[in-house]
């Protein structure tokens, strides 16, 4: 598995999964399929996980048949991105 860290310049989670995907798919990590799939699960299965008063991350990610290799991303941000918490599913 492949393990990097990308640097995203996005305005809300919608920009920053749209980064994300686009660069998976031109390193030919997920399918086209990918971004649909990454972001049909994030709003229905919110992903935000609050680690501390100071640390909040997300963990957001799509069912394995939208992807043709595994890898692990980090992604950091240069602004705070607001991910609904998972334990505030409606």
């Amino acid at each position: 598995m492949d393990i990097f860290v990308l640097n995203v310049n996005a305005s809300d989670r919608y920009e920053l999964l749209y980064s994300l995907a686009k660069k998976l798919h031109e390193l030919g990590y997920v399918k086209d399929t990918y971004l649909k799939a990454l972001i049909n699960r994030e709003e229905n299965y919110p992903t935000g996980l609050v680690v501390n008063e100071r640390f909040h991350v997300a963990i957001p990610h799509a069912d394995v048949e939208h992807v043709e290799k595994e890898a692990l991303v980090v992604v950091k941000t240069h602004r705070r991105i607001t991910f609904r918490k998972m334990d505030r599913v409606a």
